[in-house]
């Protein structure tokens, strides 16, 4: 009896002891989840930033600083809207048919153009070089900013663009330019469009070669209008010899950046940061 009682009690023991664990768990599993934390915007903060040009060559000596065009303001001036249409190449083929449409500085007459392979969601770049049929003089090439507006695609302006070279005067000037980058943000307050170009020219006599290399920042904001601006970003003229040498550098270089459709920000190498405003003219 006594036996069978224990075994009874000890069985009742388990039973709960189990019945306990179970209520243990049980309670475990309704207790209340842990507070979520605030959720949190990990991206980065949009930002376009150019690229830093470096000088043509190293002198042995110390570069001679010139300095860039002072910045009060960026001032963004309307744009008019040149070959409206309804893609990068219908722009492309119109201006194709007279490059004088572009302005003043330019010829009427045809031209062969080609979008290049820079580009951004909104923005292209159209490059044009005019059809010349006169012997020795070698066409130049323009830089077209061509965007999408509230309307569709249009030219809005030239960012760079190399003269004609008559080669009956100058047979060994060379000149080349190029389009670096093509970058846009949307701010919130105004969507931007970077275009930073680079343009060269080498000119060879007496045994040395001039180069000059300039950069230009072609900033515009696209709205109802569009507005542009430009800002040069470096300025170098070396010399250099017929050994390679370099033998004379001067000039200054700076880099942009934008974290709002409002104002611009200057770094000069190895100088400080200026936040100059974005003022916008007209339209």
């Amino acid at each position: 009896m006594h036996a069978r009682s224990a075994v009874a009690g000890g069985a009742l023991g388990i039973l709960l002891a189990a019945a306990t664990c179970v209520a243990c768990r049980g309670e475990r599993r309704q207790e209340a989840p842990p507070p979520l934390k605030p959720a949190t915007d990990a991206r980065p903060p949009v930002e376009l930033r150019s690229q830093v040009i470096a000088p043509p060559c190293v002198a042995k000596g110390a570069t001679q600083p010139s300095p860039l065009e002072a910045v009060a303001n960026l001032r963004l001036a309307a744009t008019k809207a040149i070959c409206p249409a309804a893609s990068p190449a219908d722009v492309c083929s119109c201006l194709e048919r007279d490059i004088g449409v572009l302005g003043d500085a330019f010829d009427h007459g045809p031209a062969q153009c080609e979008l290049l392979a820079e580009a951004s969601q909104d923005a292209r770049v159209a490059q044009l070089v005019a059809q010349i049929a006169e012997e020795g003089l070698v066409a130049g090439v323009a830089y077209v900013v061509v965007m999408r507006g509230p309307h569709g695609w249009a030219a809005h302006g030239v960012a760079t663009a190399t003269a004609d070279i008559d080669l009956g005067e100058t047979p060994q000037l060379t000149s080349d330019a190029r389009v670096l980058a093509v970058t846009e943000a949307d701010f919130g307050d105004g969507r931007i469009v970077w275009v930073q170009t680079l343009a060269t020219e080498n000119d060879p006599t007496a045994g040395e070669t001039d180069v000059s290399v300039e950069s230009v920042l072609t900033v515009c904001r696209v709205g109802d209008v569009v507005h542009c601006g430009r800002v040069q970003l470096a300025s170098w003229d070396a010399r250099q010899g017929s050994d390679g040498e370099c033998r004379d550098v001067r000039g200054a270089a700076r880099q942009a950046s934008q974290v709002s459709a409002t104002s611009l920000s200057l770094t000069p190498v190895g100088g400080a940061t200026t936040s100059v405003p974005v003022v916008f003219d007209g339209g």
